[in-house]
């Protein structure tokens, strides 16, 4: 049995495992089929190819899991497919799916001192054509023969655990970590001017959660990593690549935020954030990002949801020039994005959602400056009780060799 295929079927045994009381219990399950078409002004993200089409959109969940008082367990498959029918646009296609499983345990339920342990654990694959905001929608091809075009598809494996502890009911804290091994497929041994992005990964972090009213609620959070590369190139203060040496990143992230609710229909969530990579040589790839997110959300109505978010982030690269020409300036990027989502319940099976997103990147590095606007509908119909309670919607898409920043256990 091939290593990945048997640590799939570890996690699901583990998975459906726990103490023998369970049995007893019943299973909670649901089934949930998103369908839905939209429309982008620039599908491949380009500055110089820009790009409109038609794209359709199918995801689906399952969910299997059983709760009982003190222990809880959950099985999960999502499945995402977004396509363009236009033949010329394939290249914007994109998959994702992910098979998890998520354990929990109340190793204390008294509500003066609660604590809390999770555990998930996960498999993923990641398929895409979109290598390169340089391209001009036809296949890459390096200087070797070997065609680029699937150069970010990608396996991984990821563990994330969390402790919490409770100090009453209006404080918490928690300490947590992540394991995370990352493969891309494609061999580029015969592409000397191409690197390798496989990569493993690790971190811890600690959390505090503080309920500063009945309206108002603050948490802070510092995370510590290590990310090492097999192949990725070193290079030096002058741009040059440095043969014989590995990629190691040491991260620091730092993250506080404030959740606000001015109504029993009206919230808010106001978050910043600062992340400092360090490479650990001469520094080249150093990297110092900035994030700031204000979002909104208003329930006019019992079966409707409104949600409005804006975010900016700014990324510096301190020692990194643009071309890697250290008579030119440093290389910076800007980011802002601009949603608006909408989701009614037409039923207890049937909910009707639709989005709007607005996105520009600003780079001082020729080639990676580009604007979009998206706009989406979808159908979602559910079959089962469902064991969390989560309804299909349209995930956020990121198109990078790194997977988006998100709540390690619980996927927010």
């Amino acid at each position: 049995m091939k290593p990945r295929v048997a640590w799939v079927a570890a996690l699901l045994a583990l998975a459906v495992g726990g103490p023998s009381a369970q049995a007893r219990r019943p299973l909670r399950w649901s089934v949930d089929l998103l369908t839905g078409a939209g429309a982008t002004d620039n599908v491949f993200e380009s500055e110089s190819d820009r790009r409109s089409g038609l794209f359709a959109d199918l995801r689906l969940q399952l969910e299997l899991g059983r709760r009982s008082p003190g222990f809880r367990w959950e099985v999960g498959l999502d499945l995402d497919r977004r396509w363009f029918p236009d033949r010329s646009l394939k290249r914007g296609d994109e998959s994702d799916g992910e098979l998890s499983a998520r354990w929990q345990w109340d190793l204390h339920r008294d509500r003066a001192r609660p604590m809390r342990v999770r555990l998930k654990t996960s498999a993923s694959a990641h398929r895409t054509q979109l290598t390169s905001r340089f391209a001009t929608g036809d296949e890459l091809i390096g200087t070797g023969g070997t065609s680029l075009l699937h150069r970010y598809d990608a396996d991984q494996l990821r563990v994330d655990w969390d402790v919490t502890f409770g100090q009453g009911r209006d404080l918490s804290w928690a300490i947590g970590g992540t394991l995370r091994r990352r493969d891309y497929r494609q061999d580029y041994s015969d592409e000397p001017a191409i690197d390798s992005l496989d990569h493993g990964e690790m971190s811890v972090d600690a959390s505090v959660e503080w309920k500063v009213s009945s309206r108002v609620e603050w948490g802070g959070r510092v995370e510590l990593g290590r990310r090492g590369y097999r192949e990725r190139f070193v290079r030096d203060l002058s741009g040059k690549i440095v043969p014989g040496l590995a990629t190691r990143y040491r991260d620091l992230g730092l993250t506080t935020d404030l959740r606000f609710r001015v109504s029993e229909r009206v919230r808010g969530w106001f978050l910043i954030g600062h992340e400092s990579r360090s490479e650990g040589h001469a520094g080249y790839d150093d990297r110092q990002r900035d994030r700031a997110l204000l979002r909104w959300y208003y329930e006019p109505a019992d079966r409707l949801k409104l949600r409005w978010t804006a975010e900016a982030e700014r990324s510096t690269w301190p020692r990194a020039h643009v071309g890697y020409d250290p008579a030119k300036s440093l290389r910076r990027t800007w980011v802002r994005r601009l949603s608006f989502d909408l989701e009614l319940e037409l039923g207890r099976r049937w909910s009707l959602s639709a989005a709007l997103e607005a996105e520009r990147q600003d780079s001082r590095s020729p080639g990676y400056s580009f604007d979009r606007n998206v706009v989406s509908v979808g159908m979602t119909h559910r079959w089962g009780g469902g064991s969390g309670g989560k309804k299909a919607r349209r995930p956020e898409r990121r198109r990078s060799a790194a997977p988006p920043a998100a709540s390690r256990v619980t996927g927010s």
